[in-house]
């Protein structure tokens, strides 16, 4: 009990630090909206889809993820140009237009599919950003809790779209202009606390030479009223490893970057194999349990209501249990429960329905020990500082062109098509546990560790790091 209050005590002291993020949380709070999507919740049905080609409504699930890919591409070339603050408000002036946009004119295609994609931009922009600055800037023992509280946001908005697509009367007020009223909250509110809240990495600094301000934000984040020999310690690594990284190259193929990229991008293809378009219609489609007598299918809403309140236990374990625990029961459960789901499609057996519900709801539980959770986690923890925003870069674009591959090989598909239901997902749950085997010798364990000591788990360079926090500071951090 002790050590858990400790823990609190702890993270309450060092809350400015998860403040600086907040216009980052905040874009992903609205874009989760968008990500809903990857279920069919009767989107489909509502009136800006009406008269417009099964192909049209296509491109618009798909905008999402082409904008991201431009945002993440923008989020690398211009993160250590630019300060997080300007990216945050940038960001933001994207996803207040676009949730404008839905309050207004929220039952028109082409205005629904700018929309999508102006959010989609500001997803991938702000996504990237907040990954390499929360590594920059959390300290290590809550950096995966802070980093895995992304996907709580996503998942969360997610959870709230679901909910108001069963709700909402159409003739009165439609679903999208609902979500464009939140978004506009989430958004002032974005500014308000980006404005109040948000400070420049340390690392950042260092690497512009502002020596002073980095350890002035070091000070201020850690809520400390001067310089503690903690605070020098961990400066004086944060500055080494500025000073050994710019002895590399930004060649992402270069300077055994190539082993920590593979990582992230399998664990990137895990998390889309097992929460993607096609998968999650098809759990639909034999899922009748949560219907309502009006005929509203709350089956997505129940799932992710289970995923949230599962990752919300995550997060307070992550630090606790490591990565690697939660990464080997997540992964290989949830492998296990699809290959299940896909024999039970394919065998057809009679009066099984409700045992639909339960692989289902245990699936929701697997995934989220850490599926996507861990993948966020690591992103931030594998890369040279140089390297990193490119690196996520490549391999969240690969994340969102497979989403994209799957909405188009999926997107039509419609009950009672038990072979290629059932094929697709045993491809899926091999494919999975394919993927969860190779990890499973290669992945670190890399909680409570500083980003140093992590990239040299990661590239495996045999050079023995000892984090910063054990070490005697000199006697004054100018010298």
């Amino acid at each position: 009990m002790g050590g858990c209050m400790e823990f609190i005590d702890f993270s309450q002291k060092n809350k400015p630090q998860g403040n600086a993020l907040s216009g980052g949380i905040f874009i992903l709070l609205v874009s989760g909206m968008q990500i809903s999507w990857i279920f069919d919740i009767g989107i489909k049905k509502l009136s800006w889809a009406e008269g417009h080609s099964s192909m049209l409504i296509m491109i618009s699930y798909m905008s999402f993820y082409i904008a991201g890919g431009i945002g993440l591409f923008a989020a690398s070339a211009t993160i250590n140009r630019l300060t997080k603050k300007n990216i945050y408000f940038t960001s933001l002036i994207f996803v207040t237009t676009a949730s404008g946009l839905l309050i207004f004119v929220g039952n028109n295609y082409y205005v629904v599919t700018i929309s999508r994609s102006m959010i989609g931009f500001a997803h991938g922009y702000a996504y990237l950003t907040s990954i390499v600055h929360a590594s920059e800037i959390m300290h290590q023992k809550l950096r995966g809790m802070i980093i895995a509280a992304f996907q709580i946001c996503i998942m969360s908005s997610a959870l709230l779209t679901s909910s108001l697509a069963n709700t909402i009367v159409e003739e009165t007020f439609e679903s999208f202009q609902w979500l464009g009223v939140i978004g506009i909250i989430y958004s002032a509110l974005g500014i308000l606390f980006t404005f109040i809240f948000t400070r420049e990495s340390p690392v950042s600094l260092m690497r512009q030479k502002k020596f002073d301000q980095a350890i002035s934000i070091m000070i201020k984040v850690r809520n400390e009223s001067d310089e503690t020999w903690s605070i020098r310690n961990e400066y004086n690594e944060l500055k080494t490893m500025v000073e050994e990284d710019e002895q590399t190259s930004s060649d992402i193929l270069a300077d055994g970057n190539v082993r920590p990229l593979i990582l992230i991008t399998l664990l990137k293809i895990a998390f889309v194999i097992s929460f993607n378009y096609g998968l999650n219609t098809i759990r639909l489609y034999h899922t009748s349990f949560f219907i309502t007598a009006e005929g509203h299918n709350l089956s997505a809403l129940t799932f992710l209501t289970v995923r949230m309140l599962t990752m919300v236990v995550t997060i307070f374990s992550i630090e606790i249990n490591g990565r690697r625990l939660h990464f080997i029961v997540s992964q290989f459960a949830t492998a296990i429960l699809i290959c299940i789901f896909a024999v039970v499609v394919l065998s057809e057996p009679d009066n099984f329905k409700f045992g639909y519900e339960v692989i289902n709801l245990l699936l929701e539980v697997a995934a989220g020990i850490g599926m996507g959770i861990i993948a966020d986690v690591y992103s931030s923890e594998a890369f040279n500082t140089l390297k990193k925003p490119r690196s996520i870069f490549v391999s969240t674009t690969i994340e969102f062109v497979l989403h994209i591959v799957i909405i188009f090989t999926t997107f039509d598909i419609s009950p009672g098509q038990r072979v290629y239901e059932g094929i697709f997902m045993m491809a899926s749950g091999v494919s999975l546990m394919i993927i969860t085997i190779l990890l499973y010798r290669q992945l670190p364990e890399t909680s409570k560790m500083s980003i140093r000591q992590t990239r040299s788990e990661f590239m495996r360079s045999g050079e023995i790091v000892f984090s910063g926090s054990n070490k005697m500071a000199p006697s004054s951090i100018y010298e």
